[in-house]
């Protein structure tokens, strides 16, 4: 638990950022947390996507999530939100070894260090109605393709772009409309994406090739990264103090 691009932020710095609202009034572990909502409802928020990864390694290299990280990403989320309204948290963690069901759960589990796998989700919904909240162990991409909501291809391509320009502003991947400088012509996005793999070149000179080869390691670690969702009701207004807290939150992970 973009133009400017969304997702990148890291765990600990996202954790950080928030911790500074963990002492607002208002928890939910199984239950809701509540607060008053006084202003009429006359804001409508966007949907909001961004990847949190766990860069807690070696020189910031991407780790797979265990137990403590993902709980401080779900703490992170819970002191970013609280103040939005009262809540209700479904879980649903799975390790190698055991699956958590509840909030409980997911807070007393030990060993901490137990590996989550992919696919696990914490959500948050809210009570009226305005706002869930979702967390997925795992990248959106691949879970677009599992749910069949976007092909291979796009997927890879998606990843590609990710990893090249959010490596280093100067490094560009190639593979879209020209290979090794030469124009592709007629040959499929398949055939790209399948024969040619990523290229990455400006002016013939690797740029950023330290990076960008921590970011092609990291890709190798599905369980080192969040899907962070928040899906607004897009009928639903809100309150100018909910309107305030939603931003304030998402901007923590741009």
């Amino acid at each position: 638990m973009t133009g400017k691009r969304t997702g990148g932020k890291s765990a600990g710095a996202a954790a950080a950022a928030t911790g500074a609202d963990a002492g607002s009034s208002g928890a939910a572990v199984d239950g809701a947390a509540t607060t008053k909502q006084t202003v009429a409802a006359d804001y409508y928020l966007r949907p909001f996507t961004a990847e949190v990864r766990n860069d807690t390694g070696l020189f910031g290299a991407v780790q797979p999530y265990t137990m403590e990280g993902l709980g401080k990403v779900v703490a992170a989320v819970e002191a970013g939100l609280r103040t939005y309204g009262a809540y209700a948290m479904k879980v649903d963690v799975q390790t190698d070894v055991t699956c958590m069901m509840t909030a409980k759960a997911l807070v007393e589990y030990t060993p901490r260090s137990d590996r989550v796998l992919e696919g696990s989700k914490v959500g948050f919904t809210f009570a009226d109605g305005s706002l869930e909240c979702r967390l997925y162990v795992g990248k959106a991409e691949v879970r677009a393709v599992a749910e069949q909501k976007m092909d291979e291809d796009d997927a890879f391509l998606k990843r590609a772009g990710k990893l090249g320009w959010g490596a280093a502003e100067d490094v560009v991947v190639i593979g879209l409309s020209t290979l090794a400088g030469g124009f592709v012509g007629g040959l499929a996005k398949h055939a790209i994406v399948r024969g040619a793999g990523l290229i990455v070149a400006k002016s013939g000179q690797l740029y950023g090739a330290a990076r960008f080869g921590r970011r092609l390691y990291d890709e190798m670690i599905p369980t080192g990264f969040c899907t962070l969702e928040l899906k607004p009701t897009s009928s639903m207004g809100v309150t100018r103090e909910q309107q305030r807290v939603y931003t304030a939150f998402v901007h923590r992970y741009k």
